[in-house]
């Protein structure tokens, strides 16, 4: 419980810290993790609100996309968090966030394109053959949002070894030290 406060609460010990040569590695894999936790949280939340979601239309697929961006992001921070070191490594936080940032914004232009098409073929099956679609997720549709959720993870993990191998390269060392 002490280190939940001494992390969440006590503001000026963090402060502290940061005017005072930084905080660990680990440190700041866990600000990383509690981030990206009450991010998906808060989606989640705004996602599966009464008002938002007819309880009618929701399904298993609706459950296995939610739990599965829970087990990526969590997945894919620990795997670059070893790749760069562990608690050994160097400069987590500002490669984490540079790296994952560039390649959300990659893989959120695919899903928006490949969206974009699937929203066009929608309306004009809709429009033009007058098939019904269902208003609840499908297993393709979790596929596909899952499949994002592979591709960041396996993005992630492709540019922090190439960035490791790219280091040791330039002869520099990855833990501190």
């Amino acid at each position: 419980m002490a280190i939940i406060y001494m992390y969440l609460w006590n503001i000026r010990k963090l402060l502290n810290q940061l005017a005072n040569g930084g905080i660990s590695e680990r440190a700041s894999l866990f600000y990383i993790l509690i981030n990206l936790g009450i991010v998906y949280v808060m989606c989640d939340i705004l996602y599966w609100a009464p008002s938002e979601v007819d309880a009618d239309l929701i399904n298993i697929w609706d459950y296995l996309v939610s739990a599965s961006g829970y087990v990526c992001i969590l997945a894919l921070t620990l795997i670059a968090y070893r790749i760069n070191g562990g608690s050994q490594g160097r400069d987590f936080m500002e490669r984490f966030v540079s790296i994952y940032t560039v390649v959300g914004i990659r893989i959120l232009a695919a899903g928006v394109l490949i969206i974009l098409c699937d929203s066009f073929l929608y309306a004009y099956v809709e429009n033009y053959y007058g098939l019904y679609s269902e208003d609840y997720t499908s297993a393709l549709e979790a596929a596909f949002y899952i499949g994002l959720e592979i591709a960041t993870l396996v993005l992630v993990r492709k540019y922090f070894k190439a960035l490791k191998r790219e280091l040791a390269a330039l002869g520099c060392t990855e833990t501190r030290g």
